[in-house]
């Protein structure tokens, strides 16, 4: 009897760890000319998860698994207007570029 609940407790365990395990998002981020943008900021707000992209513009985004598919990833640069995606969005692209476009302040 006690293989048995021993059994049955390892094979929880590992359901469990195969279920919560984390997602991780790569991409690129580029302007409107194809050129990579260096440090933008990348986040989910209130989940205290994010990055910033590397100096080629490629970024790896950490999805832990307590994120809903409805939460919003939000990507901002000084000068570009903020794009927001839903996490749900970014899994289903097939490649997971985003273009930047550029804002005007006056």
């Amino acid at each position: 009897m006690n293989k048995t609940y021993l059994s049955c407790l390892l094979t929880l365990i590992l359901v469990a760890t195969g279920i919560s395990q984390e997602v991780i998002l790569k991409g690129k981020i580029t302007d409107s000319n194809n050129i990579a943008l260096p440090f933008v900021n990348i986040g989910i707000p209130k989940k205290n998860t994010g990055t910033v992209s590397n100096e080629n513009g490629e970024y790896k985004l950490k999805i832990p698994s307590n994120i809903l598919e409805n939460d919003t990833v939000v990507f901002s640069y000084i000068g570009y207007k903020t794009i927001n995606k839903s996490i749900a969005d970014l899994k289903n692209q097939k490649a997971l570029s985003i273009q930047m476009e550029t804002e005007e302040n006056q």
